[in-house]
C-alpha cells in the first residue's frame, strides 16, 4: 500500500527531536534514507492534489491552494521532487529563475526539496536567491548582511534599552531594525519604548526602523493612540489552529498590515510587517495534524508571504531541546528554514540561538552563523555579548555580526553603511566602544547625550507617564511551548505593569519638574556589576541652572566641545555634513536629566581617560554592553566570564526541586500545601518529554481528587499551583513569598482557597488539571523560568481563567522576570492582584485582558512578613521593594 504524502514527508525528514516526540519520525536511518528515495520520485503536482492539512479545516491550507500561481508553476509542473532539486542546484537556476518561479512553489514543495539536500546544498542554493525589501533602508542586496539590534531590558527601562542600542550601533549593527521584546504588556509602557526608539532614530537620522515585538492587537491599539509604529510584529505558525493559539488569524493580520501602512512611516516602500516563526510551534500547541515539524514551519512561510513582509525571522533553537535537541539538529533546522523561506520569495533572517538546557553551545551557533552568512541570509540578531537578559537565552552578538561580515566580505545595507561612514564606524569592524572615546564615539554619544532619545522631562511628548522599572510580563512573541516557564505561544500579548515610582530613577516626569528638585542632582556612586539592577540617575554636568521644565541650558564640558568641534572642522574641510547639521540634532545645551549626561560620560566622550564607557553604559542596563574586543572577537576576560555564566545557567536548569522548602515557608504564613508529581520521572525526561510535565502522575491525580472532594458543591474562585519548571532555584527563593504577599494584598477574596499544590517536574499546563479537578474559576501557576546567563533564578506567573487541559496558550496571561534584577515581589503581587480582579470581573484571561492598572492601584499596606527556610531567612516588608 502506497504511503500518504504526509507520512512520506515525515519519514524523509532529517532527525529532529520534535518529530520523535510526535511519533512521526523514521524508526532508523535506513527507513529515512529509503523514504527520501521514494520522495524524490513524487511529482510536484501531487502536492496540489493531496493537501497535508485538510482544506476544509484549515485557512492556511486554503490560502496555499487558493493563491497558488499556476502560471509560475507551469515551468515546474512536469518535474518530480528530485528533478526540482537538481534544477535548483544547477547553474541554469539564477536569480531571475527563483524570482519567476517563487509564486508557483508551495511550502510543501520547498520542504520536500530541502529533505533531499545536504547542508552544503542548502547553502549553495540559498546563496543564489536575493529577496530585496525596503523601509528606511534596503535589505537583501548582493554582498550585504544586516542585523537586528535586540536591546532588551528586564524592566523595560527606556534608558537601558537605548544604552544597549547605542552599543550595537557603535559595532555597525542595527540596519535591519532595532526591535525590543518587551517584558510588559502595558500599552503605556509599549508606547514609551516606541517613542524612545523613534527619538533615537529621528534625532540622529539613522536609516533603520524600530519595532516593539508585541501582539498585533496591542499594535492596533498603539496605532489608534498615535504611537510611532514602524514595523508591525507577529509570530505565526503553519496551521489555523496553531495561529489561534497565538490569538491571531489571517483577517487580523490583514487589518494590522493595513493600519500600519496607513501611518506612512516607510519612506522607501510599503513593507511594514515583521513575522517570526520557529520549528515546533504548531506541535507545541497540538496543531500539527501529524505533519513533520519542518514542513509545518514551511507552511508558516505561506502566511508570511501573503502579507509582503519587510523581514521574516526563524527563531532557531529558542523553543528548547524537546523540539531541537542539540547542535547538529540546530544547524540543520536553521539551514532548512532559510532555504525554504528563500525559495518562497521571503526576506529571511535568523535568530541563531540556543537555551541553557539544550545540548548546544557557542560552537554550534558559530557554525550555523557562518553557514547562513555564506548562504546569503538577510539578517541575524545582534545582542550585547549574545546574552538576552530578559528572554534568558543565547543568540548572536554584535561581535559575531562583525565576524561574519569580515569573514565573508559582507556589508550592511547601503543607506546604513553611509550613515556609519558619517560617524567613522567601520561597516565590517564597528568601533570598539570602550576605553578612551574615539571621535566617532564622541560624536554619536554627544548627540544622544545632548538631545536624543531620552529627554526625561523635556516637552513631555509621550502620551503616558511611565516610571522607570516598568514591568509585568513577557509579551514578546517568541515561540514557546505549553510549559516552558517562559511563554506558551509566540506573539501572545502578556500583561505587564508599573513598578512603584522611585524618584531617583524616574525617566518620564509628567509634572515637568527638574530632576534637581527630586535628588538635588547628587552625583551617583561609581557603578559596578552588582548595582546594575538599580540604574542611577546621572548627575548633571556643571553649569546646570534649575528650571521648571528640566531643560535648562548647560555648557558642554570643554573637552567634549573640543572633540566635537575638531571633528566638525575636519568634516567641513572634506565637504561632509557636520554632526550638528544632522536632522534632529540641536546643538548647544544638554538636558539636565539626560541619561547620558553625567560628567563620567563627558570624560569618556572627550577621550581624556577619566572615565570608562563600559561603566557608563552599564549604569543603565544589566546587559553585557561595552565588552572589550580583540579583532572581531571578545577579550579573554569577557569570553571566560560569559562561559562561566553559561555553565551556571546550564547547571541551574538541572538542579532538583525541594518542595519541602516551599511547604515550610508557606506553612509559616498559614498556607497549607500538597506535594504532587508530574508524569516525568526525572529531569532528563522532563526536558525531553514536555507532554509528561503537563499532566500529573496517576498517584498524584488520586491525591488531587481527594483534595477536590472538600470543595464539591462549592468550587473555589482561585487556586494556586507551584511548579519547578526549569529553575527550581527561582521557586525556592521566591514562590512562597509571592503567594503570601499576594494574599496580603487580596482581602477581597471571599471564597475558601484550596491548598497550594506543589508539582515536582511540572510545566505550565499542569495547573490546568488542578483547575479542572477543583472546578476553580482561576488558576495561578508560579513556575521557574528557564535560567539565563544573567538570571538563573527568574520566576514566572501564569494565570488562566476557565482552565482545562488543552486550553490555547492565548488564553493565559503571564507576569515574568520576577527576580532581583527584574520585578520585585511586592510589585509582582500588586500586579497579580490587579490582573486577578480584572479577570474575575471580565470572566477571561489572555489576549482579551488588556493591562490598564492605574498608578495608584492598591497602595502598599503597612506590615511585614518573615519567611524562613533553607539556609537563611527571606525578609519581605510590605511597602519596600524586595530587590
Amino acid at each position: 500500500m502506497a504511503r500518504t504524502l504526509k507520512r512520506l514527508m515525515a519519514l524523509a525528514s532529517p532527525s529532529r527531536a520534535g518529530d520523535r516526540l510526535a511519533g512521526v519520525a523514521a524508526a532508523d536511518a535506513r527507513e529515512a534514507a529509503l523514504a527520501r528515495m521514494e520522495l524524490a520520485e513524487v511529482p510536484l503536482a501531487r502536492f496540489l492534489e493531496e493537501p497535508l492539512v485538510p482544506y476544509e479545516e484549515d485557512e492556511v491550507t486554503r490560502l496555499i491552494v487558493d493563491t497558488h500561481d499556476r502560471r509560475a508553476f507551469s515551468e515546474l509542473s512536469g518535474l518530480t521532487v528530485g528533478d526540482y532539486r537538481d534544477l535548483v542546484l544547477s547553474d541554469s537556476a539564477d536569480e531571475e529563475f527563483f524570482r519567476r518561479t517563487a509564486p508557483g512553489v508551495t511550502p510543501e514543495m520547498a520542504a520536500a526539496c530541502s529533505k533531499l539536500m545536504r547542508a552544503s546544498d542548502l547553502v549553495a542554493a540559498s546563496a543564489k536567491v536575493r529577496v530585496v525589501t525596503r523601509f528606511r533602508d534596503t535589505l537583501g542586496l548582493q554582498g550585504r548582511l544586516s542585523s537586528r539590534i535586540q536591546p532588551n531590558h528586564p524592566t523595560d527601562d527606556p534608558r537601558g534599552i537605548v544604552a544597549s542600542a547605542v552599543d550595537g550601533l557603535l559595532y555597525g549593527s542595527g540596519d535591519a531594525a532595532i526591535g525590543v521584546n518587551p517584558v510588559s504588556g502595558s500599552l503605556a509602557v509599549l508606547s514609551s519604548i516606541l517613542h524612545a526608539l523613534a527619538e533615537l532614530i529621528e534625532a540622529h537620522s539613522i536609516p533603520t526602523q524600530s519595532c516593539v515585538l508585541t501582539h498585533v492587537s496591542d499594535a492596533l491599539e498603539l496605532i489608534r493612540r498615535g504611537a510611532p509604529v514602524d514595523l508591525c510584529f507577529q509570530s505565526v505558525a503553519g496551521s489555523q489552529k496553531a495561529n489561534r493559539g497565538f490569538g491571531v488569524d489571517l483577517a487580523l493580520l490583514g487589518e494590522a498590515r493595513e493600519a500600519t501602512q496607513s501611518l506612512g512611516r516607510a519612506p522607501a516602500g510599503g513593507q511594514v510587517m515583521y513575522f517570526e516563526t520557529g520549528q515546533g510551534s504548531a506541535l507545541s500547541s497540538d496543531a500539527a495534524f501529524g505533519v513533520d515539524m519542518q514542513t509545518m514551519e514551511a507552511r508558516a512561510y505561506a502566511v508570511c508571504r501573503a502579507f509582503d513582509p519587510f523581514i521574516v525571522n526563524t527563531v532557531v533553537g529558542f523553543m528548547g531541546p524537546e523540539y531541537v535537541a542539540d547542535g547538529r539538529e540546530l544547524v540543520r533546522a536553521g539551514l532548512e528554514d532559510h532555504f525554504c523561506g528563500k525559495l518562497l520569495g521571503l526576506p529571511m533572517g535568523a535568530d541563531v540561538c540556543s537555551t541553557s538546557h539544550m545540548d548546544a553551545g557557542p560552537d554550534d551557533l558559530d557554525a550555523l552563523l557562518g553557514l547562513l552568512a555564506a548562504g546569503g541570509v538577510t539578517y541575524v540578531m545582534g545582542l550585547p555579548g549574545g546574552d538576552d537578559v530578559m528572554l534568558n537565552y543565547q543568540s548572536t552578538s554584535y561581535h559575531d555580526v562583525c565576524w561574519a561580515r569580515r569573514l565573508f566580505g559582507k556589508r550592511p545595507a547601503p543607506e546604513f553603511e553611509r550613515w556609519l561612514a558619517g560617524y567613522g564606524i567601520g561597516p565590517e569592524t564597528g568601533t570598539p566602544p570602550h576605553g578612551a572615546g574615539s571621535r566617532p564615539t564622541a560624536r554619536l554619544l554627544t548627540g544622544v547625550w545632548r538631545n536624543g532619545a531620552l529627554r526625561s522631562a523635556a516637552g513631555n511628548r509621550r502620551p503616558a507617564p511611565c516610571g522607570t522599572r516598568r514591568l509585568g510580563t513577557h509579551g514578546t512573541g517568541r515561540p514557546g511551548t505549553h510549559g516552558t516557564g517562559r511563554l506558551g505561544t509566540h506573539g501572545t500579548r502578556r500583561p505587564g505593569g508599573f513598578r512603584r515610582e522611585d524618584p531617583r530613577r524616574a525617566v518620564f516626569d509628567t509634572g515637568g519638574r527638574d530632576m534637581s528638585e527630586k535628588e538635588g542632582n547628587r552625583a551617583p556612586e561609581s557603578p559596578d556589576r552588582e548595582s546594575l539592577s538599580e540604574p542611577s540617575q546621572a548627575a548633571s554636568p556643571e553649569g546646570v541652572r534649575g528650571g521648571a521644565s528640566g531643560t535648562s541650558p548647560t555648557t558642554l564640558p570643554e573637552a567634549v566641545r573640543e572633540a566635537s568641534s575638531g571633528e566638525t572642522a575636519r568634516r567641513e574641510e572634506s565637504g561632509e555634513a557636520s554632526v550638528d547639521a544632522l536632522p534632529g540634532v540641536h546643538g548647544g545645551s544638554v538636558p539636565a536629566a539626560s541619561p547620558f549626561g553625567s560628567s563620567a560620560t563627558a570624560a569618556v566622550v572627550a577621550g581624556d581617560g577619566a572615565g570608562d564607557l563600559r561603566a557608563e553604559l552599564r549604569r543603565h542596563t544589566p546587559a553585557r554592553v561595552g565588552l572589550r574586543r580583540v579583532g572581531v572577537s571578545l577579550s579573554t576576560k569577557d569570553w571566560l566570564a560569559l562561559s562561566l555564566d553559561c555553565a551556571g545557567a546550564s547547571d541551574a536548569a538541572r538542579r532538583p526541586f525541594e518542595p519541602g522548602r516551599v511547604s515550610e515557608a508557606l506553612a509559616k504564613g498559614g498556607v497549607r500545601s500538597v506535594v504532587l508529581e508530574s508524569r516525568a520521572r526525572d529531569k532528563v525526561e522532563f526536558i525531553s518529554r514536555p507532554d509528561l510535565g503537563r499532566s500529573l502522575s496517576e498517584s498524584s491525580a488520586g491525591i488531587l481528587e481527594r483534595e477536590a472532594e472538600a470543595f464539591a458543591g462549592s468550587p473555589p474562585d482561585l487556586a494556586f499551583v507551584v511548579c519547578d519548571g526549569h529553575s527550581s532555584g527561582a521557586v525556592h527563593l521566591t514562590a512562597a513569598a509571592l503567594v503570601l504577599n499576594f494574599l496580603e494584598k487580596a482581602p477581597w477574596i471571599t471564597s475558601e482557597i484550596p491548598p497550594c499544590f506543589l508539582v515536582v517536574r511540572g510545566r505550565v499546563a499542569a495547573a490546568d488539571q488542578v483547575a479542572l479537578a477543583l472546578e476553580a474559576k482561576l488558576v495561578i501557576n508560579l513556575i521557574g523560568e528557564r535560567p539565563g546567563l544573567s538570571s538563573p533564578d527568574s520566576l514566572g506567573v501564569y494565570m488562566t481563567y476557565g482552565a482545562y487541559p488543552g486550553i490555547p496558550e492565548s488564553r493565559r496571561n503571564c507576569i515574568s522576570n520576577i527576580r532581583a534584577d527584574g520585578l520585585g515581589i511586592n510589585e509582582a503581587a500588586r500586579r497579580l492582584s490587579h490582573l486577578v480582579q480584572s479577570a474575575m470581573a471580565l470572566g477571561l484571561t489572555g489576549t482579551g485582558l488588556k493591562d490598564d492598572m492605574p498608578e495608584g492601584y492598591l497602595p502598599f499596606a503597612a506590615g511585614r512578613r518573615f519567611v524562613e527556610w533553607g539556609e537563611g531567612r527571606l525578609f519581605v516588608e510590605l511597602g519596600e521593594e524586595w530587590n
